[in-house]
């Protein structure tokens, strides 16, 4: 990984408050996790395949037929057939409690409502 997002997450509730112009928001949980897109550049090794037995493996599987997949090999399968394309990584969320939550106020045209 070079370059990546690194991205918080809150969960918890909004609840409008009884004068009608507050909201009040209670975070009780906080995530962290790592974004990042593989875009298939430059001349990376991705893996071996096997000729004979259609095994695909990041390592050699034998020393006779195989065939070095790189992202070169990638790319132009991908301009022959019009499928695959880069994609986001995503990392598990790294999640804790917050404990004694956080209690926030804001005015309600600051809260979006789906």
């Amino acid at each position: 990984m070079g370059v990546f997002e690194l991205m918080l997450h809150a969960a918890g509730e909004v609840e409008p408050l009884p004068d009608g112009v507050t909201h009040k928001i209670t975070i009780r949980k906080k995530g962290v996790l790592v974004e990042d897109q593989y875009d298939f550049e430059e001349g990376q090794i991705l893996g071996y395949w096997d000729i004979d037995t259609h095994e695909a493996s990041h390592l050699p599987l034998s020393r006779k037929c195989l065939w070095p997949i790189t992202n070169g090999s990638f790319r132009d399968w991908r301009d022959q057939t019009g499928h695959g394309g880069d994609y986001w990584v995503f990392s598990h969320v790294k999640q804790e409690d917050i404990d004694p939550p956080i209690v926030i106020y804001c005015s309600s045209e600051s809260v979006q409502t789906p």
